[in-house]
């Protein structure tokens, strides 16, 4: 089990903070101009091998990816793919 928050100090700075252990895991206190109250509606837990994990759903995720970044453009379009395939539209921010 890994400890994430042995100071609460490591989240006073407002930076993003990544995990490297058996998975790569990157704490975002925002992204994409989204804060956790914005983003809370598209909060859902997952199941990774017995552990539940809490993250965000594809929209949630779109939300995250508006930049004009080539990474965020490539991104959306595939959360946007996604969506559609599964019959949900892209909500727009």
């Amino acid at each position: 089990m890994i400890l994430l928050a042995s100071s609460p100090a490591w989240f006073e700075e407002g930076e993003n903070i990544r995990v490297a252990d058996a998975y790569i895991v990157d704490i975002m206190l925002n992204a994409g101009g989204e804060t956790y109250d914005t983003l809370k509606q598209h909060a859902q837990t997952i199941d990774l091998e017995g552990l539940p994990v809490r993250t965000l759903d594809l929209e949630g995720l779109l939300r995250t990816k508006q930049s004009a970044r080539d990474k965020d453009t490539a991104d959306r379009t595939i959360i946007e793919r996604a969506l559609e395939a599964l019959g949900r539209r892209p909500e727009n921010k």
